[in-house]
């Protein structure tokens, strides 16, 4: 049997995810919105990616100091989005339709980020993945985005055929379109 993600932990996460960008003063940009200095990450300090989204999600908990978070119910009117940073041709075409939302290597920015799933073995490539979250104000700019991915670098998670769509419906926290 598959490890859970979706448990607590992983919730309380999305929770401080949704919390803090939500706190950011509007309008938001695009670009610079959600890549603030206080949760930046030293590259040169990070032996892999799953150390760097820890180290912004342990950032972000220190500066939110909010210990009645309790786990996500729901995306707060946002979307998660999955970024296979190990398959990204890094053309800008996705950072161009996203006004700057994700970069040239469909990352976006880390104030958005959830955790990062760093697989083994031959598919590795495409079961290595951040996890994002992005809010509603984006949602239709990163959908372009996406569609605009040739090699599907980033998607929503519940396009993607993935186990962890499961544990999100089981937990009330998969996408449910307007309308």
């Amino acid at each position: 049997m598959a490890p859970q993600i979706v448990d607590d932990k992983f919730r309380i996460v999305l929770a401080e995810t949704t919390a803090w960008c939500t706190r950011i003063p509007k309008p938001w940009n695009p670009k610079t919105s959600f890549r603030s200095s206080a949760l930046a990450y030293a590259e040169l300090d990070i032996a892999s990616r799953v150390e760097m989204v820890n180290k912004v999600i342990e950032a972000r908990r220190f500066f939110l100091n909010d210990r009645s978070i309790t786990p996500a119910q729901s995306l707060a009117g946002g979307r998660l989005l999955v970024t296979y940073p190990n398959i990204s041709m890094r053309n800008g075409m996705e950072e161009t339709e996203s006004n700057s939302f994700v970069n040239y290597a469909n990352v976006p920015g880390w104030d958005t980020w959830i955790a990062f799933f760093e697989e083994t073995g031959t598919r590795q490539h495409y079961y290595s993945f951040l996890l994002s979250w992005v809010p509603a104000e984006f949602l239709e700019i990163v959908d372009v985005a996406t569609d605009m991915s040739p090699e599907e670098s980033i998607n929503w998670i519940d396009r993607v055929d993935h186990p962890i769509n499961l544990e999100l419906e089981r937990c009330g926290l998969a996408y449910q379109p307007k309308g």
